[in-house]
């Protein structure tokens, strides 16, 4: 194991988080939480749980949710023996 110091991003800029933008991020995770439970109970279909996740990450503004800011290919997905969250975050 080699121990790498003085490791550097280039261009990185740092960011010290806010209490709104933590709340912001808490307010994403929980309204995408009940989000998967819909869908897993069958209450929502694939496009509607992509549909409204797009509006939470407008709405909330998440840091972290750009990550999940990917297209979807879902027809490669849903009933293709993948987990749920491997074919919701797609």
């Amino acid at each position: 194991v080699q121990r790498i110091e003085n490791f550097e991003i280039p261009n990185a800029v740092a960011h010290e988080i806010t209490q709104e933008e933590l709340q912001k991020e808490y307010d994403f995770y929980m309204a995408q939480k009940v989000l998967e439970t819909m869908f897993m109970f069958g209450m929502i279909s694939v496009d509607e749980f992509h549909k409204i996740s797009a509006v939470n990450r407008k709405t909330f503004s998440p840091f972290l949710a750009r990550a999940h800011d990917v297209q979807s290919d879902r027809t490669n997905c849903v009933g293709r023996g993948k987990y749920v969250s491997e074919c919701l975050y797609l």
